[in-house]
């Protein structure tokens, strides 16, 4: 990408003001009610047509933004607007003419989807060249300079706020913005010090640098008020959202004299802050052992899985309408007699990282319908989920392991159901499209996990051979105290089933919520009120006491 303020191409013509008025008059009556809000005072023939004549500006308009972001804030604030408009746009025409919309949105599918990568990613701070984690060593760079003239400390506390993420995909990246600015003013107001200093460094991170101390319990002492502060939900906007905060700290001189170093160390105590309960770590050098952790793990699952000593256990799926147990996604278990108990996202990125995915998912895949063959011999139409990692996408043999599991426990297609996360499909379109095509040809189901509402989102639902539509826990959860929740979750139930896709409603903790569920049409629930995950053999009991009863 051209840095900003680079030669603009000549070949297309500015972003005009026309276009910046089309934007404005895309925008009417839609961001105030919300990013999905309004559908029923929208008209569906206005939509289209306002979204097929912006398509004919879209090359220039991406052009564009691509030089403007992070130059120019108005810019970046018409991307987020722009962003949002199309969320709300999209979804009204999906809803009153499906068949119609592919013209519309297809033209508009690139526009999307850059958008969001560059209002979320963009790591360029306005009007300079050099990335956000760059500046913020060079001011870095400078705090140790007056500390070694006048002896003393500096303590890097690097902070992670896991809600920003959440809100980007929940409620559009001007909503994360606003949480990160409230997290920002919420940190200098209540923790720091006149002379310390505050920074974004990324999407999620900021870097907090104090000065002078004295010793490591200092930086303690401020890491654990950033948590104090940052645990109850901070207002932005009308909206509430507790950060999620981890604090990794590093301190010069103990742990490094130069920018760069105590900057990576401080997000190597991230990691494990993340990972841990304290939620907030000081760098300890054994954490310079993290590789050689990753190896352990990536030894020890090599052997778990040569040795068949990996274990699944099965959450649940009901049928809103029956209540019976008509289905269960399958989750991972390890139990290593080195390493103890490890979480299943440990397990699966050291299989990531190591190539061991390829033999992982085989094993996961083959577990399950074996699994499945004997849930089957109580509920001939039992259903199974596994979930398909990205990478997994890319590997040519993953249709022949799914169809040989399948005929050795003689197990019908579609009775087993592949889950994959929208990051995957974003990732590269065309393999994912292609991938899915030749997984479909086995007969299996596919669902869209962690669905977001992102406009590409909408584009996916059109484009991809899919069959269900998970809706993630984060908008069921809340859908009882939230309207915008409540609003989410409703158009996208009534937006799957116009797309015949069948609807899962993840999180489903309590009665209320899953008779607002039912009035609302969904098709099937999962969730610690339906029940927790749990070995096969208890899942067995379960349905054979239900068949009995």
């Amino acid at each position: 990408m051209d840095a900003p303020g680079a030669e603009r191409p000549k070949t297309r013509p500015p972003l005009e003001h026309a276009d910046l008025e089309l934007l404005a008059g895309l925008s009417a009556g839609v961001v105030e009610g919300g990013a999905v809000g309004g559908r029923d005072e929208l008209d569906c023939a206005a939509c289209k047509g306002a979204l097929e004549a912006f398509a004919g500006r879209t090359e220039n308009v991406v052009e564009q933004l691509q030089l403007w972001l992070g130059a120019e804030d108005a810019a970046r604030e018409r991307a987020q607007l722009l962003q949002q408009v199309l969320v709300a746009r999209a979804t009204v025409v999906l809803l009153s003419d499906p068949a119609g919309a592919g013209a519309a949105l297809a033209s508009l599918q690139r526009l999307g989807f850059l958008l969001g990568d560059l209002v979320a990613r963009s790591a360029v701070a306005p009007g300079q060249g050099a990335s956000r984690e760059q500046l913020m060593a060079e001011r870095l760079r400078e705090e140790i300079s007056r500390a070694r003239a006048a002896d003393e400390g500096v303590a890097v506390l690097r902070v992670r706020c896991d809600a920003i993420e959440k809100l980007d995909l929940s409620m559009g990246y001007r909503a994360g913005d606003e949480l990160r600015e409230a997290i920002v003013r919420r940190i200098r107001a209540d923790v720091l010090r006149g002379r310390d200093a505050i920074g974004v460094v990324s999407r999620e991170e900021l870097v907090c640098l104090v000065r002078p101390v004295g010793a490591d319990g200092v930086a303690l002492l401020a890491g654990q008020k950033i948590l104090k502060v940052l645990a109850p939900p901070l207002a932005f906007g009308r909206h509430a959202a507790a950060p999620e905060a981890a604090v990794g700290i590093a301190i010069f001189p103990e742990h490094g004299t130069d920018p760069e170093t105590l900057l990576q160390r401080a997000k190597a105590a991230l990691r494990a802050a993340r990972a841990g309960a304290s939620r907030c770590e000081l760098y300890r050098h054994d954490l310079q052992d993290a590789d050689a952790s990753t190896l352990r793990h990536v030894e020890r699952l090599r052997n778990a899985i040569g040795e068949n000593l990996l274990t699944l256990h099965f959450q649940p799926q009901a049928d809103v309408r029956s209540g019976r147990i008509v289905g269960a996604e399958s989750l991972l278990r390890w139990h290593d007699e080195v390493l103890g108990q490890v979480p299943p996202n440990v397990a699966v990125a050291a299989a990531e990282s190591s190539g061991l995915i390829q033999d992982l998912t085989p094993w996961v895949i083959t577990a399950a319908v074996q699994k499945c063959a004997e849930f089957q011999r109580i509920d001939p139409a039992f259903t199974v989920s596994v979930n398909v990692s990205p990478s997994n996408l890319h590997e040519a043999d993953l249709p022949h392991h799914i169809d040989r599991a399948l005929r050795t426990w003689g197990v019908r297609g579609k009775s087993l159901v592949l889950e994959v996360t929208e990051t995957a499909i974003v990732r590269d379109q065309k393999v994912a499209m292609d991938a899915l095509r030749e997984l479909k040809k086995c007969g299996v189901g596919v669902s869209i996990d962690d669905f977001g509402t992102g406009y590409s989102s909408m584009y996916y639902l059109v484009q991809m051979p899919l069959d269900e539509l998970k809706i993630d826990l984060m908008f069921v959860r809340g859908m009882l105290e939230s309207p915008d929740h409540a609003k989410i979750v409703r158009s996208l139930i009534e937006l799957s089933h116009n797309l015949e896709l069948t609807v899962v409603a993840e999180g489903v903790e309590n009665e209320a919520i899953l008779s607002a569920l039912a009035h609302l049409g969904c098709d099937r629930v999962q969730g610690y009120h339906i029940g927790k995950p749990m070995p096969a053999h208890e899942l067995l009991t379960r349905l054979r006491s239900a068949a009995n009863s």
